[in-house]
């Protein structure tokens, strides 16, 4: 069928070019099911980019409770934080102590009184190994990062730093475009990609874990490129129906199990941009995706969908790896 056409026509929405969106309801709540987030450390550098992503997770951190660290990282013997010239090689303890006061006041730009909740964290080394090595010893940590937001080569638009968490599948990143507004508002949308990988199905249980505080209306995304319909099966009616049952049952029963009601949408469409079209045209204040292990229907693998959508999605997106927890 053409581009965007609904595969199942049901509840009329008129906010979504397709009418293919369910509503499911919630299972009763299952401890098993949730990942707490514990705190949030943003990685800060001074950029747009970056000052953004620290009005986000200051936004997000106190509508959840969690904490709020934030985080600068400079590398001995030159860094962007330090003064420059014939005499500029800093000690450690110099390093540290620049880096500190350009935090602070970084801190104080951007959040004002707010910036006395946050716990600003002076990092030694590359950026995004320091970032990680913070984040990886909190199981509820989420890293927060701006991107550069220019339009160009994937390094140009996310930056060495942030596509290198991107590609580290042990802590939940969230990424921020720079032209996230001044005073970020209260996220009630959140548009969660699924397609029943193992990283699909932690993305969704994440994203029922940060939907919990801000009570947000979850939409559950499941696009299969144009086309598909052809060859999935000989009877395509069956084929959907079954992918349909899919939809409102094990891949997103992460999100019912958690307590939160989701509506689903089943699409043909470029997953790219049916992501990109439904967080746009819903409002959304969050994206949520997790990365692929090559197993499912859609092809949601950090190096082509995840990573297009980071590139292109004016809102905050979420990439999540398959996630264990200890019970």
């Amino acid at each position: 069928g053409p581009q965007g056409a609904p595969l199942e026509r049901r509840d009329q929405r008129p906010y979504c070019r397709s009418p293919a969106i369910r509503t499911v309801e919630p299972m009763e709540p299952d401890a098993a099911q949730e990942y707490p987030i514990d705190r949030f450390v943003v990685g800060v550098d001074g950029s747009k980019g970056s000052r953004a992503a620290l009005r986000f997770g200051a936004t997000v951190a106190a509508d959840s409770g969690a904490k709020l660290r934030v985080a600068m990282a400079w590398e001995h013997p030159t860094s962007a934080a330090l003064p420059t010239g014939p005499n500029s090689l800093a000690s450690r303890d110099e390093g540290d102590a620049a880096t500190a006061g350009r935090l602070r006041d970084l801190i104080g730009e951007e959040l004002g009184d707010d910036g006395t909740l946050a716990q600003p964290i002076v990092l030694r080394g590359r950026p995004s190994r320091s970032l990680m090595r913070v984040a990886v010893d909190h199981p509820g940590a989420v890293l927060v990062v701006g991107t550069r937001g220019r339009g160009g080569f994937t390094e140009m638009v996310l930056g060495s730093t942030c596509r290198s968490l991107l590609h580290d599948d042990r802590v939940p990143v969230i990424v921020v475009h720079p032209e996230q507004p001044q005073t970020p508002e209260r996220i009630t949308h959140i548009v969660i990609g699924i397609d029943g990988t193992p990283g699909s199905l932690s993305a969704a249980s994440w994203g029922a874990a940060s939907e919990a505080p801000h009570e947000a209306d979850v939409i559950a995304v499941h696009a299969l490129p144009v086309g598909t319909g052809d060859w999935l099966l000989p009877d395509t009616t069956v084929a959907m129906a079954e992918i349909l049952e899919l939809v409102d049952g094990p891949w997103t029963a992460p999100i019912r199990a958690a307590g939160v009601p989701c509506r689903t949408l089943l699409i043909e469409e470029d997953p790219r941009e049916a992501i990109l079209r439904v967080a746009q045209e819903t409002g959304s204040g969050l994206v949520v995706m997790g990365r692929a292990s090559g197993q499912g229907l859609s092809r949601w693998a950090i190096g082509n969908v995840a990573e297009s959508v980071v590139r292109h999605a004016k809102v905050p997106v979420a990439v999540v790896s398959h996630l264990e927890t200890e019970h």
